[in-house]
């Protein structure tokens, strides 16, 4: 069996696991990839996006190709980019197409509906595609596999779900030489994951949904021994020139007997910096002393929001502030990187109460701050939530179940007044700049309300990605290296000429 993974230009963990399963079992897999060159959640330019646009290439290269099967990993942020490109690539092949990823599994009635899509998948995909990839190359394709769901004949299968993988150390190590064999720019800086599930339920994150679907199918949140991971990170770092790994757990090193264990054999055989994301309430004097001893050079924290009413009625997060700043003080007592992560945009708070609220960031300023806007997924709580209490429209809820509002924080539309959208515009320019700011003046700005007098005129676009160009944390360079060689090998390519033909992922 032939198949094709067809990707945007984000790395998928998903699909490499899929991949090595696949391979194992004598399938091959290549991946076709759009770098989606300004053409992207960060950066929007629609002139320069339609000259390079690759999905002409794409096609071209599948119908070389011809595979018996096509792939898609889609996220609720890339369903509209995805539907596009099936579409397109539908009126060339007629490869059964699916869909797996979060957003299917979040709206699979909708996403099988689809007219570009043939199979769709529920929840984990290795063993469903692996089973599905089985049967088709025995010349008939089994549509009873648990977790897929089928158009057959105008009527739709849909098949229960499968128990979710409990011992995550019988999967074979994600096959990241798909991407990086072919797509050097993926090289820059490793990712893998220690973990799948999360302990928590914040009600903005796919997990609060993901833990409701799963609450009769076993153990939600589950580990990886520390031996297979460190098994996976010493082949790869006999294979690629890795000099930095990022753990993209939601939150790292949960079992402190695991964080210990794996502290000490990680120091002794990998030896290389890593960066982690954790919650407020995981963090404490062994947990930092851990991290540090192992090699932790940087740490995520998920703050979120300073105020309680949001971060207990709309956020499902019961931590205090108290937890919260006696983990930042610990994580830079450390000397460790602190960036601390946070949503605006809830709702029930204006923009003065919301900037009001970040004043803790003046007396421990960390190293980096995040800002992000609010995004509504399909079936999480805080969807839900604001529904009923009609803070979002029927209409923008119909187009959050079809992925339409995922346009990013400064480059989408905003339904609110002229003058309200001007201020949030000021309010969003003095977020991206807060943390270069030092203590005493982002105080004296936020006591005084002086961000009401930044310009409105500046896209707060250009502002982030000016902050970002100008940061040094080890996230963001990460960031930088991966975006700045994806779009110079691409811009390269393009340059030179026509583009050759697609090679074999090895």
């Amino acid at each position: 069996m032939k198949i094709a993974f067809v990707n945007d230009c984000v790395e998928r963990l998903g699909v490499e696991y899929i991949s090595a399963i696949l391979k194992n079992n004598g399938h091959q897999v290549q991946l076709f990839v759009d770098p989606q060159i300004f053409n992207n959640v960060y950066m929007q330019i629609n002139r320069l996006s339609r000259y390079f646009d690759y999905s002409e290439k794409i096609i071209k290269d599948l119908v070389t190709y011809q595979p018996d099967l096509i792939g898609f990993s889609v996220d609720t942020e890339s369903y509209q980019w995805a539907s596009r490109t099936a579409r397109r690539i539908k009126a060339h092949l007629r490869t059964p197409i699916i869909f797996g990823g979060i957003h299917p599994t979040s709206v699979p009635e909708r996403v099988i509906l689809n007219d570009s899509v043939d199979i769709l998948c529920v929840g984990e995909g290795e063993y469903p595609m692996l089973e599905l990839a089985d049967s088709m190359s025995r010349g008939r394709m089994d549509m009873s596999i648990k977790n897929l769901w089928f158009k057959t004949n105008g009527k739709i299968i849909k098949n229960p779900l499968a128990p979710l993988v409990y011992d995550l150390d019988t999967l074979p190590f994600p096959d990241h030489g798909l991407f990086y064999n072919y797509y050097p720019y993926f090289q820059k800086g490793y990712s893998t994951v220690a973990s799948r599930g999360c302990p928590y339920a914040c009600s903005y994150c796919a997990h609060a949904y993901l833990r409701q679907l799963y609450q009769r199918n076993g153990a939600y949140f589950r580990h990886r021994s520390v031996e297979n991971i460190l098994e996976e990170l010493e082949q790869r770092l006999s294979q690629y020139p890795i000099d930095i790994i990022t753990f993209f757990d939601d939150n790292f090193g949960s079992d402190p007997s695991w964080l210990e264990k794996f502290s000490v054999r990680y120091a002794q055989t990998v030896g290389r910096r890593f960066t982690v994301t954790t919650h407020p309430e995981m963090v404490s004097r062994d947990y930092v002393r851990l991290l540090k001893q192992a090699g932790c050079c940087s740490v995520t924290l998920g703050i979120q929001t300073w105020d309680n009413t949001v971060r207990k009625d709309w956020f499902n997060r019961d931590v205090s502030q108290a937890t919260m700043l006696k983990a930042m003080r610990l994580i830079k007592d450390a000397r460790l990187e602190l960036i601390c992560d946070n949503i605006f945009g809830v709702p029930v708070v204006n923009d003065d109460a919301y900037i009001r609220s970040l004043l803790p960031y003046t007396d421990i300023k960390p190293d980096r701050i995040l800002f992000n806007q609010l995004k509504y997924f399909p079936r999480v709580p805080i969807t839900e939530k604001a529904r009923e209490e009609n803070f979002i429209s029927a209409g923008r809820y119909e187009s959050i179940m079809e992925g339409q509002d995922q346009k990013g924080v400064f480059l989408g539309p905003d339904e609110r007044d002229r003058q309200i959208q001007k201020n949030s515009l000021k309010m969003k320019s003095f977020l991206f700049l807060m943390d270069c700011l030092p203590k005493t003046w982002a105080k004296f700005i936020i006591n005084k309300r002086l961000y009401r007098y930044f310009p409105a005129f500046i896209n707060p676009a250009f502002v982030l990605i000016l902050r970002t160009f100008l940061s040094s944390d080890t996230d963001t360079r990460y960031f930088k290296r991966r975006t700045l060689s994806r779009y110079g090998y691409h811009l390269t390519r393009c340059l030179r000429g026509p583009r050759r033909g697609h090679e074999h992922s090895k």
